[in-house]
């Protein structure tokens, strides 16, 4: 089947099932912003750090943001080991299926 007949048995389909298939494409995301969102559960650990850095951090800041932050108040030794507990955690977690 032709690129332009997919397409139009696509176009020629109602609206709402349209709708159900586009619900089901999925696109690859980058392996950074994904890493982000797999950390959000650790927003509250993430400002409690950047507390000891600065007085009003944003209360949504993510690891990357937090990593920034040690590293710029000299603190990059402890970014590291911040970033590979969290990094090891996920791993362990990825290969738990959780």
């Amino acid at each position: 089947m032709s690129h332009d007949n997919t397409i139009g048995l696509f176009n020629a389909l109602p609206t709402d099932l349209q709708d159900k298939i586009c619900e089901k494409i999925v696109y690859e995301q980058p392996v950074i912003l994904m890493n982000e969102i797999k950390t959000t559960r650790f927003l509250e650990s993430f400002y409690e750090i950047q507390k000891v850095f600065i007085d009003n951090p944003k209360k949504l800041n993510g690891l990357t943001d937090t990593l920034v932050l040690m590293r710029k108040h000299g603190a990059e030794k402890q970014a590291d080991v911040f970033e590979k507990i969290i990094e090891e955690i996920m791993q362990k977690e990825k290969l738990q299926g959780i």
